[in-house]
């Protein structure tokens, strides 16, 4: 009787445990759904609004179809729930979103991603279909599909739903590799990546680093794969390795040394990183590799480079091999200017000498390159050769101030202001002509100060050796000069100058106002002498002794004469 009981007990067990059994699966394949990663799928917006019902329908139908193809992948927003969300958002379920709006919908209704697209009707109608991804569904991609001519909605949801349960399925291995991954499983990670691109062989929804490793595989067995080599480096950039991205982009430019867009986006990427010689330096490598326009472009590329990282040097490299590759340039007028001043930024005379020079020979009635020729020319000694540029300048342009006074100062050096030597009254003479013709041309007070100082400065030459035996040119050009805002400390000097070289001309003029007899002449006399007092007093900072002998005793002597002389021709005071 016990072993009955037992044997009655034991049946009743199993009998409710047999009967739980559905119940607990049921439990579990809900749990199991649960933890699914979900999708919205949004109508595709149409090229043509009269197609509006045509992809209401097929997006509804597409969320039936799919999810039944995924249920154990994802999860897809049902058609009940994507109307009750956009009812509780203000929409009818009949709306179709744009993009923005389709992910706030997603994230309302707590999807991991989204389908949207773009549809174009007609006989044969053709949908382009986004999958985006923003809480690790793995589901990512675009896909363009086109079905039957004539095809319905409902079936053309079918043909769709079972393109996208490939991407789903990958979707769901990647899913797997992000979670091998974050413990740390990384054999595991590659093996479900592996699967991945088993079922999507371009899956933009794996990891990067996952990614990066399937297409560094393909890369080493095709060096010359372009979408391989690519692909890695958009990995690498999305992962934010950029040096990673820079070597695999440079790995594909050393199996095919020609490709000119390739090198110039490595270059450009290896200046972005502040690797400028890098850069500079595979863009130098193209010399010989390419033909002329194709390496005119690099060169470029260069200058850019080099402009913004102020290596004016480079600069100037990169225009003399566009010229080397282009000797028509040289009458480009914008590449003269951009060479000239990348010389003369890079300090290099040779260089800037060298380019206005040919920028002269190609236009040799240019104002612009023959004053910076001149200058050049100046500037390593070459005076001469100046001197007959600006001589040419000024032909050109008679109102040319920099070349008159560059001319002038020229003239100036040529001219000997010696004890022993008389001094040259004719070059004298045109130098003073060209100075006068410049002051009265600019109200510029920078020339007039450079009239200024090219008066003074070889006035007081002439001053200290009484000119040579003509004592009044030193007069009249220090008088000259302070008529112009020359510095305060040269100013004295040649106020005191003045007065001195006075006293040795005062003479021989008062024996010119006895021959002439006229009170025209006695005035001339009386002006010379008040300006050498004048002077003599405003200098005699520079020596007080000198001063007072010339004020006390000197021009005394001068000045007692005139009234005599003005009563005797009965002039008027």
């Amino acid at each position: 009787m016990r072993k009955f009981m037992s044997l009655l007990k034991l049946t009743v067990v199993l009998a409710t445990v047999v009967a739980l059994l559905p119940h607990a699966a049921e439990a579990q394949r809900r749990r199991n759904q649960q933890n699914l990663k979900q999708i919205l799928i949004a109508p595709p917006w149409p090229e043509n609004l009269a197609d509006s019902a045509f992809v209401i329908e097929f997006a509804a139908e597409l969320r039936d179809r799919l999810a039944g193809r995924v249920r154990n992948q994802m999860r897809v927003v049902t058609n009940e729930r994507y109307c009750e969300a956009l009812e509780a958002s203000g929409f009818g379920c009949a709306t179709i979103l744009d993009e923005t709006s389709t992910e706030q919908l997603a994230r309302f209704v707590s999807a991991d991603s989204y389908i949207s697209g773009r549809f174009h009707g007609g006989a044969a109608p053709r949908v382009k279909m986004r999958l985006v991804d923003f809480g690790r569904s793995g589901l990512g991609g675009v896909m363009e599909l086109t079905g039957e001519p004539g095809i319905d909605a409902s079936d053309f949801a079918n043909f769709v739903a079972d393109t996208l349960r490939s991407q789903v399925r990958a979707a769901r291995e990647v899913q797997q590799c992000n979670d091998r991954r974050d413990r740390s499983d990384f054999r595991g990670a590659r093996e479900r990546a592996n699967r991945a691109f088993t079922l999507y062989p371009n899956h933009p929804g794996q990891p990067e680093d996952s990614l990066i490793w399937a297409y560094q595989t393909c890369t080493a067995g095709d060096p010359q794969n372009d979408r391989c080599s690519r692909r890695t480096s958009q990995l690498f950039l999305a992962k934010g390795d950029t040096l990673g991205a820079i070597r695999t982009f440079h790995a594909q430019l050393n199996a095919n040394p020609t490709d000119v867009e390739q090198r110039e986006t490595v270059a450009r990427m290896y200046a972005e990183s502040n690797l400028v010689d890098s850069a500079i330096v595979l863009l130098d490598e193209a010399q010989g590799l390419l033909d002329g326009e194709a390496e005119d472009r690099l060169m470029l590329v260069k200058t850019g480079i080099c402009v913004a990282d102020n290596r004016f040097d480079c600069v100037f490299e990169a225009y003399e091999r566009r010229y080397e590759i282009n000797p028509d340039l040289a009458s480009d007028t914008t590449f003269l200017a951009g060479v000239i001043g990348a010389a003369d930024f890079a300090g290099d005379t040779t260089g800037s000498l060298k380019w206005t020079g040919i920028a002269v020979s190609q236009f040799s009635d240019r104002v612009s390159y023959l004053t910076a020729h001149a200058l050049q020319l100046v500037g390593v000694g070459l005076s001469d050769s100046a001197m007959i540029i600006n001589r040419r300048i000024l032909a050109i342009e008679p109102e040319n101030t920099q070349a008159g006074l560059s001319v002038a100062q020229v003239l100036i050096g040529e001219l000997v202001i010696d004890s022993t030597i008389p001094l040259d009254t004719a070059l004298t003479m045109e130098i003073d002509s060209i100075l006068t013709a410049v002051a009265g041309r600019s109200s510029n007070e920078r020339v007039s100060a450079s009239v200024g100082g090219l008066y003074v400065t070889p006035g007081l030459r002439m001053a200290q050796l009484q000119a040579n035996g003509n004592p009044r040119w030193a007069a009249d050009w220090l008088s000259k000069g302070l008529e112009y805002p020359v510095r305060q400390a040269i100013r004295e000097r040649a106020q005191f100058f003045l007065g001195f070289v006075t006293i040795f001309y005062l003479s021989d003029l008062f024996s010119e106002v006895q021959e002439a007899n006229s009170c025209e002449a006695v005035s001339m006399y009386e002006r010379h002498v008040a300006r050498g007092r004048a002077a003599m007093e405003a200098g005699r900072g520079l020596s007080e002794v000198t001063a007072e002998q010339f004020l006390g005793t000197q021009y005394p002597a001068y000045e007692q004469v005139i009234p005599q002389v003005r009563q005797q021709l009965s002039c008027a005071n």
